[in-house]
């Protein structure tokens, strides 16, 4: 079966474009990131703090599967710390006994927010399941007299919450106080398990990467390669999909001193010796200009997703600044089989 990787927002019509249309007029970045001869995997995100949205769906656009990552943070109190757009910045803490309604409250209300711009514009019938399910997700007390204190492993830190309507099961994964922590859709027509897997558009295998790497100077491990010298720290992560690469997490830290600090491209692209000539120019043109000017940035470039986030800057002797970069390349695959 053929894997396509090149990504485009030119997504699947049907039931699952409405889905998209309404993540898009919420102010969702949407995005088909690959698709086979069945099927098209589908990415929405807002911007930081708002949850992630992603999608299966058949060529015809009848939804198969959908997960909805929150934007939640988990403590070591097994708190969940919620920051999002539609409900601000909001912290709870736990240990003392203090009350987590309004952050528990808040991250329902960005789920239900989530799913009114979704699928419940294709489904408004399971707006009980919804409803059902968080009414189910209670906070779990670990102490005497109702007390939250804190779970004592991961069974007790997180609880999964099922229920079944005519069109698909539904899943709610939350925290132990209750906050909903992800989402997970599927329908019936899910059976064949048919998910795209394509990333050969853009990255190419570990092996071939870790060689490149290694002649230019990188130290290699089994999920990644880092490099140390007179231009900063450069490191990546890749997430791998039976040898090829499908995504990478590149950090790219100047030197202290700025004195030595380049934005060059010819120079990045060596870095990006991972990535396939048609891709490598393109890509390396963008971060280096985010890390001259201290700009964030996400896109498609050269049909490949790309976002870059500014960490922190320094000056060179030249007068200007240099910034570290966080550089995420491709979306993960989807693995939507029982």
């Amino acid at each position: 079966m053929q894997e396509v990787s090149v990504a485009t927002e030119q997504v699947v019509g049907g039931q699952t474009g409405v889905l998209v249309a309404g993540l898009r007029a919420a102010g969702s970045w949407c995005f088909q990131p690959r698709s086979n001869a069945l099927t098209a995997q589908i990415r929405c995100q807002g911007q930081q703090g708002d949850a992630t949205v992603d999608l299966v769906s058949d060529l015809d656009g009848d939804l198969t599967h959908a997960e909805i990552q929150m934007p939640t943070e988990v403590t070591a109190t097994g708190v969940t710390t919620v920051t999002s757009r539609a409900s601000g910045a909001l912290t709870a803490s736990g240990a003392s006994g203090t009350s987590t309604t309004e952050p528990v409250r808040a991250a329902q209300d960005h789920l239900r927010f989530v799913l009114e711009a979704s699928l419940l514009t294709v489904w408004p019938q399971d707006r009980g399941v919804l409803d059902g399910l968080l009414r189910k997700a209670e906070p779990r007390s670990f102490l005497p007299f109702g007390d939250a204190g804190a779970p004592h492993s991961d069974e007790e830190q997180y609880q999964t919450l099922e229920q079944r309507s005519e069109r698909a099961s539904w899943s709610l994964r939350t925290s132990c106080t209750g906050a909903p922590l992800a989402l997970t859709v599927r329908t019936d027509a899910l059976r064949d398990r048919s998910w795209p897997f394509g990333a050969s558009h853009y990255a190419g295998t570990t092996a071939a990467a870790a060689a490149r790497l290694q002649q230019a100077g990188s130290s290699c491990g089994s999920s990644g390669c880092s490099l140390g010298d007179e231009h900063g720290d450069r490191s990546v992560a890749f997430g791998v999909h039976d040898g090829q690469i499908v995504t990478a997490d590149l950090t790219l830290r100047p030197a202290a001193d700025g004195a030595a600090a380049t934005t060059e491209v010819h120079e990045l692209e060596q870095t990006l010796a991972f990535l396939t000539p048609e891709v490598r120019t393109d890509i390396a043109a963008v971060i280096a200009r985010s890390q001259a000017e201290g700009s964030e940035w996400r896109g498609l470039v050269a049909g490949t997703p790309v976002q870059v986030s500014v960490e922190n800057g320094w000056p060179t002797l030249g007068g200007r600044h240099v910034y570290g970069v966080r550089v995420l390349i491709g979306i993960p695959l989807l693995y939507v089989g029982p």
